[in-house]
């Protein structure tokens, strides 16, 4: 498979030709215990779509599902994982959800209205100067999209726009990596322990400026 390869802070990032996803994703900062807790999540329903169809929800952010429809709606996941109940017009369900594995999830009733959430982690958990191949997690890279594609400005083959692919250099350490992933505001989204690499989800530029 053909790569566009880019070296930042100590990991390899290569853009990937596969399809991505555009998805809300925050920037990354660094903890801090005086900054307020992360803002949630916020998906809307109305009376056609979920919006947005996908998001990214980290262990930090709860989901936020709004009914901006002008009826009762209910949403539930596919695999059973959590029900909202009656949700109210102009009321909204909270969540917490943790999972390795992207859940599908819609209006009961109407399979028209469906969206999928994406688990991510903002950073490699792990002291900042441990091994970063060892920290990384396993999580199931989301679904892809055929609308993501682009060619690629230097090398012109279809690439994702907003997955990267980043294989940690053998030396690099968490922080390293973490830098990396903060740097362009990226979220991780997929891992392989075996395989060394992790997938990540940055922001929709419209364009391949974070390949370059």
């Amino acid at each position: 498979m053909r790569t566009a390869q880019r070296w930042m802070g100590g990991v390899l990032a290569m853009g990937i030709a596969i399809a991505g996803l555009a998805l809300p994703i925050a920037p990354v900062r660094p903890a801090d215990a005086a900054d307020p807790p992360p803002s949630p999540i916020e998906v809307t329903v109305s009376a056609s779509a979920l919006a947005p169809s996908t998001v990214v929800l980290t262990p930090e952010r709860t989901l936020v599902v709004r009914n901006t429809s002008a009826v009762d709606v209910q949403v539930v996941a596919e695999d059973g994982s959590f029900d909202s109940g009656t949700i109210p017009p102009g009321g909204a369900f909270v969540a917490a959800i943790d999972a390795s594995a992207p859940i599908t999830y819609g209006v009961a009733g109407d399979p028209g209205r469906t969206g999928t959430i994406v688990f991510g982690l903002q950073s490699l958990p792990g002291a900042p100067g441990a091994d970063a191949r060892a920290a990384i997690p396993t999580l199931t890279p989301p679904p892809t999209e055929e609308s993501d594609f682009g060619p690629h400005p230097v090398y012109g083959y279809p690439t994702s726009r907003t997955t990267l692919l980043a294989l940690p250099a053998e030396a690099a350490t968490v922080q390293q990596v973490n830098d990396a992933v903060a740097a362009v505001g990226g979220v991780i989204v997929g891992g392989s322990s075996l395989l060394d690499n992790l997938y990540i989800a940055i922001p929709d530029t419209g364009d391949h400026e974070a390949l370059l």
